[in-house]
């Protein structure tokens, strides 16, 4: 990938099929709030179009900087890469199966 990000049309092919798998990820993330909680999901609805929100303007921010060095697509797109390769690690380490209200039930009936 570094290599074909070193053209403009590389760079291109590279955002069409970014965008191309960005395209497919709300059929998955939309039902998730609900899986979440039952009882606030408008506001984990909320908190993840805040994140997203400052997800998008801090891109630019980061990227930006990286972009007025000479041939620097390719640090741009590993920076996204190993984002998002900690993110898939954090969701397969940290998510449950159980609505966060069910845990809660779960828990204090142990008790």
């Amino acid at each position: 990938v570094v290599r074909i990000s070193d053209s403009w049309s590389g760079a291109t092919c590279c955002f069409s099929l970014a965008n191309g798998f960005a395209a497919l990820h709300p059929s998955g993330f939309k039902a998730s709030y609900r899986d979440v909680t039952r009882s606030a999901t408008g506001v984990v609805t909320g908190v993840g179009n805040t994140l997203a929100s400052l997800a998008a303007f801090v891109g630019p921010a980061v990227v930006g900087p990286l972009l007025q060095r000479p041939g620097s697509w390719a640090p741009s797109f590993c920076a996204i890469a190993t984002l998002q390769l900690l993110a898939a690690l954090a969701f397969a380490r940290f998510s449950t199966a159980t609505p966060v209200d069910e845990e809660k039930t779960s828990a204090d009936l142990a008790r």
